[in-house]
């Protein structure tokens, strides 16, 4: 009998909390790379760091296609993804008071 088939309900219940705390960890970490690119272009004048952020904003439309329990977030990368599609993924910055 092949291992994985010896496998014990409680290896497979970690192996679903790993990939659930990893999957959030991957979220929250390209939130904070897309705040560093934002903050970059934006604050500190490094234009460069702009052509980051269309793919970064995709990674995380991939990730919370996969997910039920962030429709806020959801639907605010939903919007920015919807106005780079609209744009032809040029994407225009401003800062808004």
């Amino acid at each position: 009998m092949a291992l994985h088939r010896l496998a014990l309900p409680e290896s497979r219940n970690a192996a679903l909390r790993f990939y659930e705390i990893f999957t959030l960890a991957g979220l929250q970490r390209n939130m904070q790379a897309l705040g560093a690119f934002c903050f970059l272009s934006l604050v500190k004048g490094k234009e460069w760091f702009k052509q980051y952020i269309p793919a970064g904003v995709h990674y995380l439309f991939l990730a919370l296609k996969e997910r039920r329990d962030f429709p806020v977030l959801r639907e605010i990368i939903d919007g920015i993804v919807s106005g780079l599609l609209n744009r032809n993924a040029k994407i225009s910055l401003t800062i808004s008071n």
